[in-house]
């Protein structure tokens, strides 16, 4: 099972190593810096080449906000994981680790290995609020549509419910809701990070929109392809809210779990770009408390 701690490995974590953002401000009104992770899928991975671009330079960061794949990035790292161990883990990720084999007599599939996987991470205490870094991750409820924010409560349920792909995984069900992947109502919940009290926002986009790559082949494909645009406009209005926005380019790569490495080291390398217009708003933000 690939994401179950490794033997040997470095996870980084340290009961209490980050100091939690307090309320009213989660970290105070002078600086919260908070890390956003949008939906992506297996191009997900890009989340953590860029979170080694981040420890590697030194940018604090108060608060995790994550949907669907980002939510399960953000997880591990705000549970105190190095962006090392997360890598050694993606690069053995099967399918198998996430969804369950075949699908239940309603037709969906559901995420119990991952359930278990989280579980084996974090141990006992898998509430949202004992994470040593402030996190949040985003579903929809199936039936109003509305975002659902969820920073309380148990972690697996939480990041289940922001990945829970319509139409293929079953929706969750919590406090008297139904919940599915995030990506359809906040794809990159850059409104989010703000409302739990970041005044400055970094914003990871690894969507690819397939529309305008080629022309749709069957009615499948072009509803697909609707859908996709949809989301990818409702990420770009969130993008627009951001004080840092970090692109890996990973267009050229097909949705497969044989890139990860490729997303890995892509994510790593808009990290590590971004860094002078981290610094640079950091300095802007640090120099307006004076």
């Amino acid at each position: 099972m690939s994401l179950t701690k490794l033997d040997g490995a470095d996870t980084g974590f340290a009961a209490g190593a980050f100091a939690r953002p307090t309320p009213g401000g989660l970290g105070g009104p002078a600086r919260c810096i908070g890390l956003v992770l949008g939906a992506g899928s297996f191009r997900g991975a890009a989340h953590v080449g860029v979170i080694r671009a981040l420890e590697r330079q030194g940018i604090p960061i108060d608060l995790v906000v994550g949907t669907s794949a980002g939510a399960l990035a953000g997880m591990m790292y705000a549970a105190g994981f190095t962006a090392d161990y997360m890598d050694a883990a993606l690069r053995r990720l099967r399918l198998e680790d996430v969804f369950t084999r075949t699908p239940g007599q309603d037709g969906f599939t559901d995420m119990r290995p991952l359930q278990g996987i989280i579980g084996s991470l974090l141990g006992a205490d898998r509430r949202i609020p004992s994470l040593p870094r402030a996190f949040a991750c985003v579903a929809a409820d199936a039936l109003s549509g509305r975002p659902v924010i969820l920073s309380d409560g148990d972690v697996a349920t939480a990041v289940e419910a922001s990945m829970a792909v319509p139409g293929l995984v079953r929706p969750v069900r919590h406090e008297g809701r139904l919940l599915v992947d995030g990506s359809v109502v906040a794809p990159v919940p850059v409104s989010v990070a703000r409302s739990l009290g970041a005044d400055l926002v970094i914003a990871v986009a690894v969507d690819v929109p397939r529309h305008g790559q080629q022309v749709a082949r069957h009615p499948a494909e072009s509803l697909t392809h609707c859908f996709d645009m949809a989301i990818h406009q409702l990420g770009e209005l969130e993008l627009a809210q951001a004080d840092v926005v970090i692109r890996p380019d990973i267009a050229r790569f097909e949705q497969s779990l044989d890139r990860t490495g490729e997303f890995l080291a892509a994510g790593e390398r808009a990290g590590d770009e971004a860094a002078a217009r981290l610094r640079t708003q950091l300095a802007v933000r640090l120099a307006t408390q004076h």
